[in-house]
């Protein structure tokens, strides 16, 4: 009777829409590892059905290992500009909350495919402001925007990988943890929270 969960990701999805992703809407990955993340979920669900639970999520920070929000505090200490993506939209997902979700989700007897990312969308550029507004420095740097062009990648990225958390809120009965909130808790996390 154990719950079997795979972790899988927003890129199984394109990223050309401008609505929230649901789990029903045509996945069309446009790089190998969504690609592969999408092949896994296919396979399991095949062989498992509803015994097992798919979880896609978004953009993942926090305290251990690194992520995108570490890379910003250690750049905005040593530089005096930093230039960071605009034109891609996601959802930055707290590593902590996601974590209560996948304990959530064991206790439950309901399977398949489930969203859980944070509340709310922003870009990078948009995201790396928000960590320089809210840790405990008071950085001397400039957050420049810029195309993710600026940055030659060997793999494309999704423009816009905002996922729909309705169905997960309504089988746990609440709203996910909104970003700013997760980030807030991260940097309380690593003891990089302004005013505390």
């Amino acid at each position: 009777g154990c719950r079997f969960i795979h972790i899988s990701t927003d890129y199984v999805f394109q990223g050309t829409s401008s609505e929230p992703y649901t789990e029903e809407d045509e996945t069309s990955p446009i790089n190998v590892y969504g690609a592969s993340k999408l092949a896994g979920e296919k396979g399991i669900l095949e062989v498992l059905g509803d015994k097992a639970t798919i979880v896609r999520t978004s953009s993942l920070h926090g305290k251990y290992g690194a992520n995108f929000v570490h890379t910003m505090l250690e750049l905005f200490s040593a530089r005096e500009k930093v230039s960071v993506v605009s034109d891609q939209i996601m959802s930055p997902t707290w590593a902590g909350w996601l974590a209560g979700v996948l304990l959530d989700l064991c206790r439950i007897e309901e399977g398949g495919i489930f969203h859980a990312c944070s509340e709310g969308a922003l870009s990078w550029f948009e995201f790396a402001k928000a960590i320089a507004d809210f840790a405990d420095d008071d950085f001397d740097v400039e957050i420049e925007p810029v195309p993710a062009s600026t940055f030659p990648r060997p793999a494309p990225r999704p423009a816009y990988s905002v996922m729909s958390c309705e169905k997960l809120s309504k089988v746990l009965g609440r709203k996910p943890l909104s970003w700013d909130d997760g980030l807030k808790r991260h940097l309380r996390d690593i003891g990089r929270i302004k005013g505390a």
